[in-house]
């Protein structure tokens, strides 16, 4: 016997006899049981089981009883979920709704609904990712506060906030009835506008959506196509509104609406400074989808919008290059699409560009796509035949070109202006990034030597008796044998007028860098580089005095030359050439303002100020201010006309920083990253091409130079 509770030994006991298989009678043992527990007693183990069981069964019945009552409130507590996600995905909501900018957007726009009597406002979040921007569409009888909250409601719900959201209100509809496949949309008010094909399935699309996807195309008539895919990958096709059937002539829909929208973008991004208080909050205002820069705002804080706005240009050509040392020369954001085509002055000029944004911020990125580029830069360049080589100081037949093969011939060819670019592009690199050694950098100095050779020898400077070759005057493209580099015949006819400012002012920049670092290699000839530079920039400025003013072509590159050799050039015997250089650049100035766009004709048009002569390039504009910027140094004796070069060049700023991708525009498009910093070709071209982003930036970085005392004037 043991005492209850206590430690029971392992024991046996015998059992009665029972019959076995064969009816035998065995005797058998078994042993105690024993439970988990040590020292309890099986009837306790027993007990014990029997409260675990009917424990589990109240546990099971008390979730049960919870679930139900959860069930009750779903309705409230997903309402609260959706409130406390929407705050995170617009990054506190509530209180940009009571943001002063968006209350005068509801006060001034939103006073009377637009559709039907309705309020309808549009709500845009977007991280710039592929596929990550969401538009919300709501619609109110009560306010448009209200349609805003309806417009959040249909946002996804995501836990990290969207940095970038986007509040369109809908302000003015045209109507068209009765719309059939063939109808098109004319007399319209604005160039900027909205889509309705059904406002109560929401088949509604901004004027963003209109534009990045191309539902309507340039003769005014919709896409019916794009409109129903986009329309599928939108989300837009689960209503009961869906497209007729158009194969039938004579099908209509009851009407399409355009309409106006005002708009404000609430930007997080890094680039702009952190709101602390609602009233701090970055809200933009935008016109036609962009934000527009007011003069002070340009010149404010030494010129901080502008070098921000260069450094994400910078970042936008660094990402451009890719592993091979190639550009993206061209690319259509709408389509996501990289067409064929190069271009290697271009690819230069994009080189040269990035050297002058590393110069402010010793980027890591941006030296390492330098360095790419410029690889692929010295790959094309090879042993050539100076063109002129009868004419040339030097004794020597051969120097160094960049060749390249000319699309439906076999020959390589050898143009001008490509191998400028390239003396211009290298030395810069050569003078921003330091190379690995002595020697490295010796041997790239010595290509430049035999390219500046080259260009030297494409000059004409006498008639030949073959051919009848004109005097002075360059030679622009030479043809080369594909396995030898001889020379196959150079052709006459082919001329570019900006070859010559290119030469003249790589050659004035090649001495002025040589000087600075001591490059010997190129200092022993620099009075030859200043020769041909000279003749480059007067051979040209000759011309153009005497042209009338329509003919009067504005040479950026010729601008920056005349401005490098005013410095370096003595006063004798090249006075002569100084007052020539002083006079072109006065009357630059002159016939740039007079054709300057200046003042809004049409209220729709407000977006255009600063373009010239009526071309809304991006390019075309920037070239523009970046001349009119290099030669302020030159004018610094004509105070008068000092200025009104600086003020022309930052209206046209206020045009060229419209075309700049930033979020608000970037976020419609197929691959938002890929083109953020980016300068489209025109307000209204979304394409870019390397040489827009380019001269925009050497523009923007110029003209911040000067703005830390720039006092801005009242008629501006």
């Amino acid at each position: 016997m043991h005492r209850r509770g206590g430690k029971s030994p392992e024991k046996t006991e015998d059992l009665p006899l029972h019959s076995g298989k064969n009816g035998n009678k065995v005797k058998t043992k078994r042993k105690e049981r024993s439970t988990f527990t040590s020292g309890i007693s099986y009837r306790r183990a027993k007990q014990m089981a029997v409260m675990v069981k009917y424990l589990s069964y109240a546990i099971f019945t008390l979730i049960v009883i919870l679930v139900l009552i959860l069930r009750f409130d779903t309705k409230d507590r997903v309402r609260l979920k959706v409130v406390n996600l929407k705050n995170k995905v617009l990054g506190n909501s509530q209180r940009y709704m009571d943001h002063p900018r968006l209350q005068t957007l509801f006060q001034e726009h939103g006073k009377e609904g637009a559709v039907n009597g309705d309020y309808y406002v549009f709500c845009t979040v977007s991280n710039l990712q592929q596929e990550e921007t969401h538009v919300g569409k709501g619609r109110s009888s009560i306010s448009a506060e209200d349609a805003l909250r309806n417009a959040q409601a249909q946002l996804p719900r995501k836990t990290n906030p969207y940095p970038y959201v986007k509040i369109d209100i809908v302000t003015g509809i045209k109507r068209f009835e009765e719309y059939n496949y063939y109808s098109e949309l004319s007399n319209l008010p604005s160039r900027w506008f909205g889509l309705a094909l059904n406002w109560e399935d929401d088949w509604v699309f901004l004027p963003e959506e209109v534009y990045a996807n191309t539902l309507v195309d340039k003769h005014m008539f919709l896409r019916w196509e794009r409109i129903g895919l986009y329309a599928a990958k939108s989300g837009r096709s689960e209503g009961a509104f869906s497209l007729p059937d158009f194969s039938d002539d004579g099908t209509v829909i009851d009407y399409v609406d355009v309409f106006h929208t005002e708009s404000v973008m609430l930007d997080r991004s890094s680039t702009q400074p952190k709101p602390t208080a609602v009233a701090d909050a970055n809200a933009i205002a935008l016109y036609h989808g962009h934000r527009m820069s007011t003069l002070p705002e340009l010149v404010d804080n030494n010129g901080s919008l502008l070098l921000n706005r260069a450094k994400d240009a910078g970042g936008y050509l660094a990402q451009i290059v890719k592993d091979s040392g190639r550009q993206v020369y061209k690319y259509h954001p709408r389509s996501d699409y990289e067409p064929l085509g190069y271009n290697m002055a271009r690819h230069a000029g994009t080189l040269y560009a990035m050297t002058i944004v590393y110069r402010n911020w010793n980027e890591k990125y941006l030296e390492e796509s330098m360095r790419l580029s410029l690889d692929y830069l010295a790959k094309t360049i090879e042993d050539c035949p100076i063109p002129n080589a009868a004419i040339s100081k030097v004794k020597e037949k051969k120097a160094k070109c960049s060749v390249d093969y000319e699309t439906k011939q076999a020959s390589k060819i050898s143009k001008l202006g490509v191998n400028a670019m390239a003396i211009l592009a290298i030395c810069e690199h050569l003078d921003a990034v330091p190379l690995p050694s002595e020697t490295v950098k010796g041997n790239v100095l010595q290509v430049v030597f035999q390219l500046a050779r080259y260009v030297r020898g494409s000059w004409l400077d006498e008639v030949s008796s073959e051919g009848g070759m004109k005097s002075e005057r360059f030679i622009h493209k030479i043809h080369l044998d594909k396995e030898t580099n001889n020379l196959i015949d150079m052709d006459l006819d082919y001329s570019v007028r900006s070859h010559y400012g290119e030469v003249s002012f790589a050659l004035a920049r090649m001495v002025t860098l040589a000087q600075k670092n001591r490059w010997n290699v190129l200092l022993k000839d620099q009075d030859d580089w200043l020769e041909m530079s000279t003749k480059a920039a007067f051979r040209m400025i000759s011309f153009d005095m005497e042209v009338d003013e329509p003919d009067f072509t504005f040479d950026h590159w010729l601008l920056y030359a005349i401005n490098e050799l005013d410095t370096l050039l003595p006063e004798t015997p090249y006075r002569k050439y100084k007052q020539l250089f002083l006079q072109y650049a006065i009357r630059s100035v002159q016939i740039a303002r007079r054709w300057q766009t200046i003042e809004d004709k049409n209220p729709d048009d407000l977006d255009q100020l600063g373009i010239y002569y009526d071309d809304l390039s991006s390019t075309s504009t920037a070239i523009k201010s970046e001349g009119l910027c290099a030669i302020l140094p030159l004018l610094k004796g004509e105070d008068h006309i000092q200025k009104v070069a600086l003020d022309t060049a930052l209206l046209s700023l206020k045009y060229q920083l419209q075309t700049q991708y930033q979020a608000e525009t970037a976020m419609y498009m197929r691959n938002p990253q890929r083109i953020l910093g980016g300068f489209a070709s025109s307000i209204i071209s979304s394409d870019l091409r390397n040489d827009a982003t380019s001269h925009n930036v050497a523009s923007l970085l110029c003209i911040a130079q000067y703005s830390s005392h720039y006092r801005v004037a009242k008629t501006f």
